[in-house]
């Protein structure tokens, strides 16, 4: 395959005489693509539902819910609050990653967030959560997933899914309980969000190979990777995406959907 982080996974087609030794490996050359090759690098395909670029299913499948919304409420509407326990059972209980080609996470979690909204559900009702209580469990159900990863058990995918789940409302209990952080400082972060989510997968797997050759795999230093690896690869995408804005100003406004530069020659 070409690789994954290959700018020509999200380019328009460049004309091969000039430009395909860049756009190439031995196995696969990009500027030889056909429409279907395309596609399946956009899309995903039946033999890997994931588009070229990984993370980019989010966007897909963001896009596709929107088309599915009326159909989300006409079941809700249907269901009630019991359409709150289809889909949860769903998120917890399926033992598949996707449903046809759309990941399951989109598909759970665009209809829970439905159910929300129609039953008037704030999130600001987490707050009133014991924090202490809610800290014990993330960290118990980490740990659990620690001890079971590998064994490819209904059991390992339930406690890696309730740990997702409740992760969620870990970090946003986090987020709401950390209001002295200067507004400037949520701005600068949030302007390479898109970058730093772009970025992250990549870099994420090689860090956690590379650990997992350096450091034991024992409970103790899987909790510390699980929560410190995250703060790392923030930091280093945090620094790619700058570098990027400031060597090469027009991929980064590409990459980043048009946002104005910060950096700018002056006339």
């Amino acid at each position: 395959r070409a690789y994954p982080g290959d700018l020509s996974s999200i380019c328009l087609p460049i004309p091969k005489v000039y430009f395909s030794r860049y756009f190439s490996n031995p196995d696969l050359i990009v500027a030889d693509w056909s429409l279907q090759d395309w596609l399946s690098a956009y899309f995903g395909s039946a033999a890997s539902p994931f588009p070229f670029l990984y993370p980019l299913w989010f966007l897909r499948d963001l896009f596709i819910m929107n088309i599915l919304a009326p159909a989300y409420d006409r079941i809700v509407r249907l269901l009630g609050r019991y359409s709150l326990l289809i889909f949860t059972a769903l998120w917890l209980l399926v033992d598949s990653t996707h449903i046809f080609f759309l990941d399951i996470r989109a598909v759970c979690f665009w209809g829970i967030g439905c159910c929300f909204a129609k039953n008037n559900f704030s999130l600001s009702s987490f707050d009133r959560m014991n924090k202490a209580l809610l800290s014990v469990l993330y960290i118990g159900l980490t740990a659990a997933y620690g001890v079971l990863i590998g064994s490819e058990s209904v059991i390992e995918s339930v406690i890696y899914r309730l740990g997702l789940t409740v992760g969620i409302v870990f970090w946003y209990v986090c987020a709401t309980g950390l209001k002295g952080i200067p507004k400037k400082w949520v701005l600068f972060i949030s302007r390479y969000s898109f970058l730093i989510y772009l970025f992250h997968e990549l870099n994420l797997t090689a860090l956690k190979k590379l650990l997992a050759g350096l450091l034991p795999l024992t409970i103790p230093f899987q909790i510390a990777e699980y929560f410190c690896v995250p703060c790392i690869i923030l930091l280093f995408c945090t620094g790619l995406s700058i570098m990027l804005e400031r060597i090469a100003p027009g991929v980064f406004v590409v990459l980043n959907g048009g946002r104005a530069l910060r950096y700018t020659k002056s006339r």
